[in-house]
């Protein structure tokens, strides 16, 4: 790269009026829309580092070993115990059978890491035991929600460490760590001992400056600062600016960096939107988020889409982050004034395909600000439009079993057959019902049955490997937690696979329960296909590929039959995905960058890329296949999406802000819900109330199991909602509503009225009672004209006649709706 100086500032524009312009050193000087200057005098932004040292503060529990009365709350069957300790005399017992619960509160600041160690041991452990760690405002309120750390089991003999960290928001004063022993048949003791909290520093970010070279629509940057170097392309798109690059280590050491990019916006008065129409109005000195926890061992705050939004009177601005560019991070506008995002990179040599690097982007966009957020989503939908592509029919998800024992499932909008084990020849009926058939796909965990293991005592890490390496040559029979897979083969995979831990021991998520298979030891494993490791080639994701999918293949063809693509299973943190993974030979098949530990203070790979490394394969080889990706799951982060073509959520719950959220990820793609609330079991009025809740954001209602005769006493009530949520699916989501309803409180959404789609607006009165609500439609942002405008309402089927407005190229109306109701407007 040369690296001449300039002095003249560049600039860097859209073809939308956004001008952004550099100083020779890089910084961000101004930004300007529509030669509006949006930034605060003086001050410049853009590129600054930080690498994280673990420094643990000073102790903030007070009498942690527990060797004195008092510092903490018990109840129950908790009690200081002298028969036994990790160091000193005393530690914490608990007879499970008398329940109780442990409380320790010390004081937290904002915006802050923490980091709570413990020892714990069991005796005769029959019940789970979890720590709730809670956040509190001034006012005793949860900063979002409290933190559950399930121990679902205890598999060492004698003490085991227990360490997580947590996060704090603006806002925070205090934290709560309660702790106490749920579920099973609550037997056995636990003691804990030697309880620590610390705070954890974080760096102070100190900006690149270093030269600049304009280019061909943009810029070149180059600067470097304590072995860390970043090379940079500014560049401008007609519709965003695009910021691409890399972060380099210079040493050769493991580094723990964070990246930050901020831009002094002079927001004050300004939204800072935290959903849809949810906003905040920004005021100085204080800092706006959104966020959502993921973690087990490290418990971490991430922004729960890759955009955001803050608007003001003349433009709204949106920082983003390609799906395609994963990584750790989280935007957020702070209380020095800055419009700021944060990326969490874990640098070391050992990932051979980047060495110490980490390749990032970013964009950003101006949108319309009277739409905000729904403009940002817009927009973000708009640069990326491969990833949201519908390509699937739309339509409801079931277990691929009921098309063996139930006629007429097309009534209930069934369109997407799950196969989990049972019989192949299912795939073929589905294709014959002219439905997707997905092969049930779990490839970031491992089990081990405990079924014969012939042990009445708890079972170590060590006793289960050591059970399970005997094993590595046994092909001869299949392995019992997995469909038709050769059991040396399928131990190989999961030695070669497992996540190991700081200390590099193998990681369990924990003792289920299954009906199936019994108790099984579950561990957490790398999905990454390219893994290839001491025990040869087999790998937890060829396994899933290979074993599960791929047999589903070949025996639907030789039935004359499709399987359509894969189902994935548990994206979440029921299984832990947000937990690290430090297994070196790991680092060498990434494809994704690292981040780090906040825990450890070392570069690690988290649960949720090694998965993202599995989807990216599996998707590459569907498309070729014209083949579909599903998930149970993926809600929670904002990484997954762009590789599925639809969602689904366990269990059939409808409620507007998961709705609404996951729509905010999905776009027009489906969304729906599988299983879990048998229709036997609800009443009429039920399912209709739950089915008129799924019209407002096309959600598509769970099918489970029950007799033919129950399915056909429900089919008219599903025969009345299916066909308009189709039409619904069909026309597509939009966010821009160009619609407006009064009171407030009410839900409109549009759907359609682009591309030739036809026009719906639905309308929902959230509220208990019911209630009369004027609505109006800006016709001519639509491209509607004239006087033959017809309104309806679709499932009434009559005609909705509109008021007068007093607003040219307006179109008004009034509905009288009742309580938690939604009724869907067409318009033609």
């Amino acid at each position: 790269m040369n690296t001449a100086t300039w002095s003249l500032a560049v600039e860097v524009k859209t073809d939308d009026g956004l001008v952004m312009s550099f100083d020779e050193t890089g910084q961000v000087t101004a930004l300007a829309a529509d030669d509006s200057e949006l930034l605060s005098p003086g001050k410049t932004g853009g590129f600054l580092g930080g690498e994280y040292l673990l420094n643990p503060g000073p102790e903030l529990a007070e009498n942690g070993g527990f060797e004195r009365p008092g510092s903490f709350q018990t109840s129950g069957g908790w009690h200081r115990d002298t028969t036994a300790a990790h160091t000193g005399q005393v530690s914490l017992c608990v007879d499970v059978p008398k329940k109780g619960e442990f409380y320790v509160r010390v004081p937290l600041k904002p915006n802050a890491v923490y980091r709570v160690t413990f020892y714990m041991k069991s005796e005769r452990l029959d019940g789970t035991p979890i720590l709730h760690l809670r956040r509190l405002d001034a006012w005793g309120s949860y900063i979002l929600r409290q933190a559950n750390i399930e121990y679902l089991g205890i598999y060492e003999h004698g003490w085991v460490r227990c360490q997580h960290t947590f996060q704090t928001l603006s806002g925070t004063v205090r934290g709560e760590l309660m702790f106490h022993v749920v579920y099973g048949r609550l037997q056995g003791k636990v003691w804990l001992d030697d309880l620590s909290i610390r705070e954890l520093p974080m760096p102070q970010p100190v900006a690149f400056k270093g030269k600049v070279i304009p280019c061909q629509g943009g810029a070149q940057f180059r600067a470097e600062r304590n072995g860390i170097q970043l090379d940079a392309t500014v560049q401008g798109l007609p519709d965003r600016i695009v910021l691409e690059g890399v972060l380099w280590d210079t040493t050769g050491r493991d580094r723990c960096v964070q990246l930050t990019y901020r831009l002094p916006v002079a927001a004050a008065g300004w939204r800072w939107y935290t959903g849809l129409d949810r906003f905040q109005t920004i005021e100085p000195g204080r800092v706006y988020t959104n966020a959502r926890e993921i973690g087990r061992d490290t418990n971490r705050y991430i922004s729960p889409w890759p955009y955001s939004s803050i608007d003001g009177p003349k433009a709204g601005l949106s920082l983003a982050v390609p799906m395609d560019h994963p990584s750790v991070y989280r935007m957020w506008y702070d209380k020095a004034g800055y419009y700021t995002i944060r990326l969490d990179f874990g640098l070391t040599p050992d990932t051979k395909k980047f060495p110490g690097q980490a390749k990032f982007a970013l964009v950003l966009g101006r949108h319309d600000p009277r739409w905000g957020m729904r403009a940002a989503a817009k927009k973000y939908f708009g640069m990326f439009p491969s990833f949201f592509e519908a390509r699937t029919r739309p339509g409801a998800t079931l277990q691929n079993s009921l098309n063996a024992k139930i006629r007429g499932l097309e009534d209930f909008g069934a369109m997407y057959a799950d196969r989990h084990g049972g019989n192949v020849r299912w795939i073929k009926m589905a294709t014959d019902a002219g439905m997707y058939t997905m092969t049930y796909n779990e490839p970031w965990m491992w089990r081990s049955s405990l079924r014969n293991a012939g042990q009445t005592g708890p079972l170590s890490a060590k006793d289960v490997i050591n059970r399970e390496l005997r094993d590595i040559d046994v092909n001869d029979r299949k392995d019992p937690c997995l469909w038709q897979v050769p059991r040396g083969y399928s131990v190989r995979a999961f030695l070669n696979s497992v996540f190991h831990d700081e200390f590099d021991a193998p990681v369990m998520n924990g003792v289920r329960t299954y009906r199936s298979g019994g108790d099984v030891l579950e561990w957490l494993t790398n999905s990454d296909p390219k893994i290839v490791g001491a025990y040869g080639k087999p790998n937890r994701g060829l396994l899933s590929w290979t074993y599960e999918y791929g047999n589903d293949v070949k025996g639907a063809q030789e039935l004359g039959g499709t399987a359509n693509g894969i189902r994935y299973d548990s994206l979440g943190e029921w299984v832990h995905l947000g937990a690290e993974n430090f297994r070196r030979e790991h680092f060498a098949f990434a494809d994704i960058p690292l981040t780090f530990s906040y825990r450890v203070g070392r570069p690690c790979q988290l649960g949720y890329f090694c998965a993202l490394e599995y989807m990216t394969f599996v998707r590459r080889e569907i498309l070729k296949q014209n083949g579909i990706t599903y998930a149970n799951g993926a809600i929670d982060v904002p990484w997954f999406t762009w590789l599925l073509d639809g969602i689904s959520r366990e269990g059939w719950l409808p409620e507007m802000e998961g709705f609404q959220r996951i729509r905010m990820l999905m776009y027009q793609k489906t969304c729906g819900d599988w299983g879990g609330a048998r229709i036997g079991r609800l009443s009429e009025s039920e399912i209709e109330r739950r089915l008129n809740t799924c019209l407002t954001y096309t959600w598509w209602p769970g099918v489970d199991g029950a007799p033919q005769k129950t399915f056909d006493q429900k089919r008219p009530i599903y025969k009345k909602y299916i066909p308009v949520l189709r039409a619904l699916a069909r026309a597509g989501w939009e966010p821009v509503t160009y619609g407006t309803t009064e009171p407030k409180s009410t839900i409109i959404e549009r759907f359609g009225g682009e591309g030739g789609r036809p026009l719906f607006f639905i309308v929902r009165n959230i509220g208990q009672t019911p209630s009369t609500i004027s609505g109006a439609i800006d016709a001519r942002a639509l491209g509607l004209f004239g006087d033959q405008l017809k309104m309806f309402d679709v499932m009434a089927g009559e005609e909705i006649v509109p008021l007068k407005s007093k607003e040219t190229g307006k179109l008004s109306f009034s509905l009288r709706i009742p309580g938690q109701t939604t009724v869907v407007v067409g318009v033609q």
